[in-house]
């Protein structure tokens, strides 16, 4: 284009010292050079405001009015992390990182490995807080435990308590020597005293609506009649569930409970807790682990690649306030879920949010 500029006798003769094989341009070739600087401009400012706004409605679709945070978030913080972790991001979109952030603190299976590996090694600019944790023991008189084994059926938040013990706890081993989705019994068979065994659960009806959308394993156990939520299925371990998805997550959840009571080195984390306040889980982790607690823990989060503001927690937030997963797409079948719903298991756990009374699982299933 500068060289079809044939106006400015003063460039034209510079341009024409400078490369003196130049003399003339087609007029065809400046239409073509015009067209075509054009349309790059274009194409760029499209998929510019594009990917801004695939980004505003992926978060529409997942809470319909995030703009005020909920009440008093909890007291972790989110620590900066460093440009170096950056590179992972490089090769994707501003709103492929935002869905993945969102399905990581929605407890979902399905989080990108490449999303996975950035927030595992985020480093923060500043000391990370369990940095030195397992040498500090040293002063404490006792051995810490070195392991941590993380285990729940689908969507139970495996991937992002795996996400936080590695952020907040590097020096711990986080090991899966058998499928973290196996049925109970085989995740206490060869466990160390010096691994601690983490058991997510979740609310049913949340995890239900979950598996409807991404059924992994569970396909036939979700394929809901108009008059039956009881079709068998078989997962990949092999086991049969033939009262079908409510028998999942009873046989889970009381296997869970069973181990819990009779071992020293199992805890059971509630997905609820995790994200609602990651503070005090981690606290307790450390109890159990028998590290020293940190002063402030790190909000999981990946390297910012773009702009804008990490919203996965803040979502994930909402939804579990707001029972989002009440009228979503199993709402229709609640009734006949909570007929087959072990509701003594369900009064077990109890979830706490700000300024709201306490409510447990079965409370779900009051009035319907």
């Amino acid at each position: 284009l500068i060289l079809c500029d044939r106006t400015d006798k003063k460039r034209s003769s510079h341009l024409n010292l400078q490369y003196p094989m130049v003399s003339s341009v087609h007029p065809r070739s400046c239409l073509l050079a015009t067209v075509l600087l054009s349309l790059h401009s274009l194409a760029r400012g499209t998929a510019e405001h594009c990917e801004a706004a695939s980004v505003d409605l992926l978060q529409r679709q997942l809470l319909l009015d995030v703009s005020d945070p909920p009440e008093e978030l909890p007291k972790a913080v989110t620590v900066p992390v460093a440009s170096t972790n950056l590179a992972l991001l490089q090769t994707r979109t501003q709103s492929e990182v935002a869905q993945a952030e969102m399905a990581l603190w929605n407890g979902e299976d399905a989080v990108p490995e490449w999303y996975m590996e950035a927030v595992a090694n985020a480093e923060a600019e500043q000391k990370r807080p369990g940095e030195s944790m397992l040498q500090e023991t040293a002063k404490w008189g006792h051995q810490a435990l070195k392991n941590a084994r993380i285990v729940g059926m689908f969507d139970s938040g495996t991937n992002l308590m795996v996400a936080t013990m590695k952020q907040n706890f590097p020096r711990v081993n986080v090991v899966e020597p058998v499928w973290k989705h196996s049925v109970p019994g085989k995740h206490l068979r060869n466990l160390t005293s010096d691994t601690l065994l983490i058991e997510m659960v979740r609310s049913p009806i949340a995890q239900i609506d979950g598996w409807r959308k991404a059924p992994y394993n569970l396909k036939s156990c979700v394929t809901f009649t108009e008059h039956s939520v009881a079709q068998p299925c078989r997962i990949s371990d092999g086991h049969t569930y033939r009262r079908g998805v409510t028998e999942v997550w009873n046989s889970y959840t009381d296997g869970y409970l069973r181990a819990n009571s009779t071992r020293e080195n199992v805890v059971i984390i509630q997905y609820e807790d995790l994200v609602m306040d990651p503070d005090a889980v981690l606290s307790q982790i450390a109890s159990l682990m028998r590290l020293p607690t940190p002063e402030h823990f790190t909000i999981v989060k990946a390297p910012a690649k773009n702009h804008g503001h990490p919203r996965g927690r803040e979502i994930a937030m909402q939804n579990i306030q707001d029972m989002k997963y009440m009228h979503s797409r199993v709402s229709s079948h609640i009734s006949q879920l909570c007929k087959l719903l072990d509701h003594n298991l369900m009064h077990h756990f109890e979830v706490h949010m700000p300024k709201r009374a306490v409510r447990t699982y079965a409370d779900d299933c009051t009035g319907a």
